[in-house]
């Protein structure tokens, strides 16, 4: 595993929903020194265990802490923003194109 790329997004990531690392270690069942640890990319041999927790807790997978890209989730992440953009006609439109591509399959 990356464990530079774990550290950094856990600690991103944690940042970002607005959790302590108190909570986050709760969260996780690990300690806050341990978490310290592995945020400041000091920690080796994280676990698998451990590395699936935190991706649960921050509710991303433990492919994503690695580093790996979670493409179907950043697309529907980035299709449902566009959505909220959308009036009701352009969703009936896009509805009725959704439609007929999944008919090619």
């Amino acid at each position: 595993m990356d464990f530079v790329n774990l550290g950094t997004n856990v600690r991103k990531l944690r940042r970002e929903q607005g959790l302590t690392q108190e909570k986050l270690a709760e969260l996780s069942d690990i300690s806050i020194a341990y978490l310290s640890k592995i945020e400041n990319n000091k920690a080796n041999n994280v676990s698998l265990l451990i590395t699936y927790r935190l991706a649960e807790a921050l509710g991303v997978t433990a492919g994503y802490l690695v580093g790996q890209s979670d493409l179907d989730k950043m697309l529907d992440e980035e299709i449902l923003n566009r959505l909220a953009d959308c009036s009701s006609n352009e969703k009936k439109k896009i509805l009725k194109i959704m439609d007929i591509l999944r008919e090619d399959e």
